[in-house]
């Protein structure tokens, strides 16, 4: 017998659904929807990806508890297979994934609001069978303005179809538009109201996330601030980007640059000559001395002459 399109209401009440389970513990869930909203050149497809590859791995997201592995589809409407070699190569060797647990499929043929784009991502979604799907960023994978109601309308209806058929768990990146300024030159904090385009961009999610970059430093900070549902950062978060290699965000520890980091992690595969770990850093020498001498007053590494290590 062909299924229902309607269900009555004692049915609806009468039936049992499965609670929700975390994929990331505090961050998201099996049945979710979220999006991620940041200005573009942020580091939104940094924490995306890092994402995408904890989840993939059962390695901890931000150190946030991921319970096993699942699996993830990542649509990437910007990135070219070379800057996601690449990306997955210098994330790869802190975060290794595990085999068949992380698609990625660069700049799909069809835009995902439209009949066509929606039978591709079903068929792929079939194939795959994902526990979560990252669309980033939302512009490049739709057809038409971000403003338009029947655009916006389209894509995600197709993506709450495709959650349907799948159960995956979805969470769709998104560029805020220029900050907005009080009279005295203040920026006003819209939280979840940063976004760029039609409304339906925060009617449509359970969670929003917030990532913005601050001072001098560059920060990146991030943050949720709806209210539709608990979630486990409660506070905004601020991070520290460690690149070229390895290129990872992490929780930001006082007095820890990136630099800092970076030596650190070379450090944790053995001993190194100083001059030869400065040169392997892609920054300039003054930076990589000054990080490596940063950590020898924090007495984390130490010079024996022959090399540095970093102590366990």
């Amino acid at each position: 017998m062909e299924e229902s399109l309607v269900i009555e209401d004692w049915e609806l009440q009468a039936r049992e659904e499965l609670e929700s389970q975390p994929l990331i513990d505090g961050i998201i869930w099996d049945d979710d929807r979220a999006l991620l909203v940041a200005p573009q050149k942020t580091g939104k497809s940094i924490v995306t990806l890092q994402m995408a590859r904890c989840l993939a791995g059962g390695v901890p997201f931000l150190g946030f508890d991921i319970a096993e592995p699942k699996t993830v589809l990542y649509l990437s409407g910007e990135g070219d297979m070379g800057e996601l070699k690449s990306r997955s190569k210098e994330m790869g060797s802190l975060i290794p994934t595990l085999q068949d647990r992380l698609y990625y499929w660069p700049i799909p043929q069809h835009p995902i609001n439209r009949a066509e784009g929606l039978h591709e991502l079903l068929m792929v979604g079939e194939q795959i069978k994902p526990d979560l799907t990252i669309f980033d960023p939302a512009y490049s994978l739709m057809s038409g303005s971000l403003k338009e109601d029947e655009a916006v309308g389209d894509f995600l209806r197709n993506l709450n179809l495709f959650q349907k058929e799948t159960g995956s768990a979805m969470l769709i990146t998104h560029h805020s538009h220029r900050p907005r300024m009080t009279e005295n030159g203040q920026r006003i904090n819209e939280g979840d109201q940063s976004y760029y385009g039609n409304m339906l961009w925060t009617a449509w999610p359970k969670r929003v996330y917030l990532l913005e970059m601050k001072g001098k430093e560059r920060m990146r900070t991030l943050s949720c601030s709806t209210y539709r549902n608990i979630t486990g950062l409660e506070e905004p978060m601020n991070l520290t980007l460690v690149e070229p290699s390895p290129l990872v965000l992490i929780p930001k520890y006082e007095g820890w640059t990136g630099p800092m980091w970076q030596v650190y992690y070379k450090l944790e595969k053995g001993r190194i000559g100083k001059a030869e770990l400065v040169d392997s850093l892609s920054k300039p020498r003054s930076t990589g001395y000054a990080a490596i001498a940063s950590l020898e007053a924090l007495d984390i590494v130490h010079d024996t002459g022959g090399g540095i290590y970093a102590k366990t």
